[in-house]
C-alpha cells in the first residue's frame, strides 16, 4: 500500500470499527489489529463468530 492509497483509506479508521480482509496488504501502513475476528462455517446455515482480543489497544482507560 502506498502513501497516496493509505490517504485514502485512512479517514475510514478514525473512530470506527473496521474490518480489514487482506490485512497483509496494508502491513507497515494500516494501524496494527486490536482483535481477530474467526469466521466459521459450521454446515448448513451454522456459523460460528469468534472474537479475540489481540492485546494492542493504543487506547487508555
Amino acid at each position: 500500500m502506498s502513501a497516496a492509497e493509505w490517504g485514502d483509506v485512512e479517514p475510514y479508521f478514525d473512530d470506527a470499527v473496521v474490518f480489514v480482509e487482506w490485512p497483509e496488504a496494508g502491513a507497515g501502513a494500516i494501524p496494527p489489529p486490536r482483535v481477530a475476528v474467526r469466521l466459521l462455517h459450521r454446515g448448513g446455515d451454522l456459523r460460528t463468530i469468534e472474537v479475540e482480543d489481540l492485546g494492542t489497544s493504543d487506547q487508555t482507560a
